[in-house]
């Protein structure tokens, strides 16, 4: 458990700073962790789960950073590996795009023959089916004979011109977009789109041919008119369409691009490495150990965006700088609230000696309550857009968890120990005794002091640990 919680601070504060030191010591702790489960007899699933989890922590955290150096140091090997050598992918990429194109007008000129309402329910049909290019923006639309749409589905970026090309691209400064032509019965015309790369600046292109291959090879695309392209082994012609160019990103963005990657899989692997050390961890204070790591992972480590919970972890809607990173964002602070509760509430069922200090503390703890709660409150910055309403009450949380803390101890730091855990000579198993100790057996097969009986006083009955009460 030592070596898995090591393996998981390690981790977490590579998250937290990327330090090369960090990813070598998680990497030796999550081996240590392995060998330590295989040397231990018996093995249990739960503790081979954990010593599993921590070494691909390891491994996780090793990797990217041998891929990162790789990137510092050979930059122009790994920028010709990932360019393509021939234009076989972009052809792959850009046929099949053709292919969805001309899919779609025919089957535009196939719904140009039904009613216009059974036109719209065949076109939607159409572009659900994403059989050929999955994920890419298409979009269909019938034309009548004057140029009036009739019945469309999907979603296109202009409204197609008069043309009687068959297959041709439309490039303006921000889309750029394939169609394809068939003629219907009517004499009006079916046009299929698929929209081929967009501008950096439009908010809504993940949908782009270009963003799919960016995303699968890590190499951006950039289309041209064949008339103005540049020239260049590195361009490629598509037919007579047009001309695209790939472009790898740079060293600074491949480096955060492998930096992101590491630690979004490190950042999942460390969850589960938390939870199955948390499982196998004995109870009592190993699981406390588990508890105070994981609680100094989430707040040290950037776990929210693997998390999907980056909002809850973010300094730009929470921060406070009472407790530095602790309440930094209102996820850090709610993680510090959990744990504070958790403690308060071990306390309150073994409780404490009573004490002057103790009041003293108790009043200090209830009295500051109320100003833990605003100034915490304060912290709270709403964006211009407006939240939820489940993050608005994780706000809330946050800053109640502190207060909650401060109430449920304050009583107890003022009273003394359960009577039901008291020990020793007034104890209410000795009462009456003096004593507590069992001697000879009586006549009936119980033990006792050797004191006369008097209220309250119990003696246990042999080895069965079974009590017997003496009446008054």
């Amino acid at each position: 458990m030592i070596a898995g919680c090591a393996a998981a601070l390690a981790g977490a504060e590579w998250l937290h700073g990327s330090g090369a030191g960090w990813a070598w010591a998680a990497g030796g702790a999550g081996v240590a962790t392995a060998g330590v489960f295989l040397a231990r007899r018996p093995r249990g699933l739960a503790p081979g789960l954990a010593a599993l989890t921590c070494l691909l922590s390891g491994v996780v955290l090793v990797a990217g950073l041998l891929e990162v150096r790789r990137i510092e140091c050979c930059w122009p090997e790994v920028r010709a590996g990932w360019m393509p050598r021939d234009s076989a992918e972009l052809k792959t990429a850009l046929g099949a795009a053709v292919v969805e194109a001309r899919r779609l007008a025919e089957r535009g000129a196939t719904a140009a023959l039904l009613p216009r309402e059974a036109a719209f329910a065949r076109l939607a049909e159409a572009v659900a089916d994403r059989a050929g290019v999955p994920g890419v923006e298409r979009g269909v639309v019938v034309l009548a004979a004057d140029g009036e749409p009739v019945a469309w589905a999907g979603r296109r970026r202009f409204v197609p011109a008069p043309d009687t090309a068959l297959l041709r691209a439309v490039i303006t400064p921000f889309y750029v977009t394939l169609e394809a032509r068939r003629q219907t019965p009517a004499g009006g015309t079916a046009v299929g789109s698929v929209l081929l790369d967009a501008a950096p600046s439009v908010p809504d292109r993940d949908g782009a041919v270009s963003a799919l291959f960016e995303r699968e090879r890590g190499v951006a695309l950039r289309f041209y008119d064949r008339r103005v392209a540049p020239g260049g082994g590195d361009v490629f012609d598509y037919d007579t369409l047009f001309s695209v160019q790939p472009l790898p990103a740079s060293q600074g963005e491949a480096r955060l691009a492998a930096l992101h990657a590491t630690a979004w899989r490190a950042a999942v692997v460390l969850g589960a490495a938390l939870l199955f050390l948390f499982v196998a961890a004995p109870p009592g204070r190993g699981r406390w150990v588990v508890v105070l790591v994981g609680a100094w992972s989430l707040t040290r480590a950037p776990l929210g965006p693997s998390l999907r919970l980056g909002s809850l972890f973010s300094p730009a809607t929470f921060y406070r700088p009472l407790l530095s990173e602790l309440s930094a964002s209102a996820g850090s602070l709610t993680v510090v609230g959990v744990v504070l509760l958790l403690a308060a509430s071990l306390l309150w069922r073994r409780g404490i000696r009573r004490r002057r200090w103790n009041v003293a503390c108790a009043a200090v703890l209830v009295l500051a309550a109320p100003y833990l709660v605003r100034y915490f409150g304060r912290g709270i910055a709403p964006p211009a857009g407006g939240v939820s309403f489940a993050f608005w009450m994780s706000w809330e949380a946050a800053v109640a968890r502190p207060h909650c803390c401060a109430a449920r101890r304050s009583p107890r730091t003022s009273r003394g120990p359960s009577p039901r855990r008291a020990r020793g000579p007034s104890s209410p198993r000795s009462q009456g005794c003096g004593c507590g100790t069992p001697t000879a057996p009586g006549p009936n097969g119980t033990r006792s002091c050797g004191s006369p009986p008097s209220p309250g006083c119990s003696c246990p009955r042999g080895r069965g640990g079974r009590w017997l009460v003496s009446p008054p």
